[in-house]
């Protein structure tokens, strides 16, 4: 999937050098090389100061380096530019996380979901917030929202099966969250950890044994 990105970046090279850092900054944050983006980002907002992705990118990579006040005002242009972007919301609601403004950290993420009714990473992130207030049965709810919209991604499962594990020690429900996930993408190794841990709990040896040696063989 990198691979099809950056031949498509290196296309976009040709026609337009800001888009090309843009494309490529945001590439580079997906790869978690956030001092790399922060440079490619850096040259396509001098160049192209409106592009409110490049700007967002840009804020998420240098609140990723722990730079925070610059990281906030690359943000604030953004949303000041196009304050329903998705991307800007959930970047925002991620800077507000850090802050520890959690309820404002919530809104940020209500008013994504307000914009796309079906974001399960909107969902959890609420969750999230809801769980930093240990307010488990609303988290419950929100772990269980991303699910039913989008149920055929394992790392929803994994989320609601980890929360089931570490926070209201719902064994019964953690596991089937967490075997759901094995079933999605039988290759996660993370997903058998995650179901021998919580096998262990459920004082199930030779069960919680075999998904940690399924963990260990990927």
């Amino acid at each position: 999937a990198h691979a099809d990105v950056l031949a498509s970046t290196v296309e976009q090279a040709t026609k337009s050098p800001e888009a090309f850092s843009a494309r490529l900054g945001a590439v580079l944050f997906g790869l978690g090389l956030y001092d790399l983006a922060q440079a490619h980002l850096e040259r396509a907002v001098q160049k192209s100061p409106r592009d409110v992705e490049a700007l967002t990118y840009l804020g998420a990579a240098k609140m990723a380096r722990g730079i925070w006040q610059e990281a906030a005002s690359h943000l604030t242009k953004a949303r000041q530019l196009s304050p329903n972007h998705p991307l800007t919301l959930y970047f925002w609601g991620k800077y507000e996380q850090h802050q520890g403004e959690i309820f404002r950290a919530r809104q940020s993420f209500a008013h994504l979901l307000a914009v796309e009714p079906r974001n399960a990473v909107a969902c959890v992130e609420i969750a999230q917030t809801y769980l930093a207030e240990s307010k488990y049965a609303l988290a419950e709810q929100w772990f269980e929202a991303a699910i039913e919209n989008e149920p055929h991604r394992a790392e929803f499962y994994l989320a609601l099966a980890e929360f089931e594990a570490t926070a209201v020690f719902n064994v019964k429900k953690g596991l089937w969250a967490a075997t759901q996930a094995t079933m999605i993408e039988p290759n996660n190794y993370l997903a058998f950890e995650l179901l021998g841990r919580l096998f262990y709990l459920n004082r199930q040896w030779t069960e919680s044994e075999r998904a940690l040696m399924e963990a260990i063989a990927r």
